[in-house]
């Protein structure tokens, strides 16, 4: 079996579409009852990696509920290892109201393990999503994106130029892009964060959020949570 899984999709009408499993990856189109996209590594994947490229898509009215570990992603669900790469590119690429009930990221939820590349590129639109909390507030961050990145991440992720976030919503932190990482002051956010975010026209209020994993200084106390 070869470990090295590809997934190309465009909009149909522009290309045949090249879907690749090898026990990566878990497609379905119309998302119903789970993410639309969904990849991950199963115990047997072995050493696998995947290339998946993502373009012209649209998805809309994806909805779904976040699982035991909160996590969510209606329209793309990603665990991205170490060597492998997930990227959503433009034109024509949408999310428009793409929620997650009692979980986090509305239309994506993307882990990133040491390497692990995830870039937004090009003019992709993300409107009206949400990420809604229950009653014991779980869930309700990151309504377009949630990234998690593991203590082995480079941080290997970008949001490029281009990128439009228009009226989403969360019910607690990150409207548009929540970031779960081990250090935030070591991510150095606009070296991943390539749109302009300090024009009057981009709401920066509870726009981009993260909490840390462990503090800098190693005291509890001094941990950034919903920053």
């Amino acid at each position: 079996m070869d470990n090295n899984a590809q997934l190309l999709i465009k909009k149909e009408d522009q290309t045949s579409k090249d879907y690749s499993s090898n026990g990566w990856m878990y497609l379905d189109e119309k998302g119903q009852g789970g993410s639309a996209i969904y990849l991950m590594k199963y115990p047997w994947g072995g050493d696998s990696t995947i290339t998946a490229t993502i373009s012209g898509c649209k998805f809309k009215n994806n909805s779904i509920k976040g699982d035991n570990e909160e996590r969510g992603g209606a329209a793309i669900f990603a665990e991205i290892y170490d060597g492998s790469s997930v990227k959503v590119i433009g034109p024509s690429s949408e999310f428009t109201q793409c929620f997650v009930q009692s979980g986090n990221g509305g239309s994506i939820y993307a882990k990133l393990d040491k390497t692990g590349l995830f870039q937004i590129d090009g003019d992709v639109l993300f409107k009206q999503c949400d990420a809604i909390k229950d009653i014991s507030n779980k869930g309700g961050r990151g309504g377009s994106i949630y990234l998690c990145l593991t203590s082995d991440s480079t941080y290997n992720f970008y949001i490029v130029d281009q990128s439009r976030f228009d009226s989403n919503k969360a019910d607690l932190w990150g409207r548009d892009v929540f970031i779960y990482c081990q250090s935030i002051f070591s991510l150095n956010a606009l070296q991943h964060f390539l749109f302009d975010i300090f024009p009057p026209s981009y709401n920066q209020d509870n726009a981009l959020y993260g909490t840390e994993q462990e503090s800098i200084t190693g005291n509890i106390e001094d941990l950034l949570v919903d920053y």
